[in-house]
């Protein structure tokens, strides 16, 4: 089985910068090209696609989106 060979990023296209495979492109905190937008896992384009990574992203992904929201709330 070959999980993440082909990015499910349809539902972002023309939204989000995307590689020509149409991954995400996000750096490691996961933030996207739009704010408070973050991608994880194999739609993400990454060197790796293994579970451990995926995970690895999603706690991240969390961790930003807690860390942005705060900070929005906190400038208003």
């Amino acid at each position: 089985m070959a999980v993440g060979t082909q990015p499910g990023s349809g539902l972002v296209r023309g939204q989000l910068d995307t590689d020509k495979n149409g991954y995400i492109l996000a750096g490691e905190d996961t933030r996207c090209s739009l704010p408070l937008v973050y991608a994880a896992g194999d739609i993400r384009q990454k060197p790796l696609k293994q579970i451990v990574c995926a995970a690895s992203d999603g706690a991240v992904a969390a961790s930003m989106a807690v860390r942005d929201l705060e900070a929005a709330e906190a400038a208003h």
